[in-house]
């Protein structure tokens, strides 16, 4: 309604991240949601593998993107801006992560 705008500017959210989830999806998916950011935060936690040679660089970016995601995560619940929220961004870096370290791993096993 036009007497609420002052409260809210053109193109927010008046909910946080999680409650703007479940608003628009349901209980179902706002589980949904809260499930791929825990696959998120779990994709960043790399095993050692010294025969890797950008082991370290790979570990190094998996903790900057974990240290990210509970930063941001934290930061968009007490904020509006569920729609445009960094969370969205940096979700699939840490997918493309894993996924880039387990080629790495799987070419290692086929070097042998």
């Amino acid at each position: 309604p036009p007497e609420e705008l002052k409260w809210v500017r053109e193109g927010k959210s008046v909910h946080n991240v999680i409650l703007q989830a479940v608003s628009e999806t349901g209980f179902v998916g706002g589980i949904i949601f809260l499930l791929l950011v825990l696959k998120g935060f779990k994709n960043t936690f790399i095993k050692r593998y010294k025969k890797i040679k950008e082991d370290e660089k790979y570990r190094d970016l998996a903790l900057m993107l974990r240290i990210a995601l509970v930063a941001i995560f934290i930061a968009q619940q007490f904020g509006q801006g569920a729609y445009f929220g960094e969370i969205y961004l940096i979700l699939p870096i840490m997918s493309a992560l894993a996924l880039n370290y387990r080629t790495a791993i799987n070419n290692l096993g086929r070097q042998k």
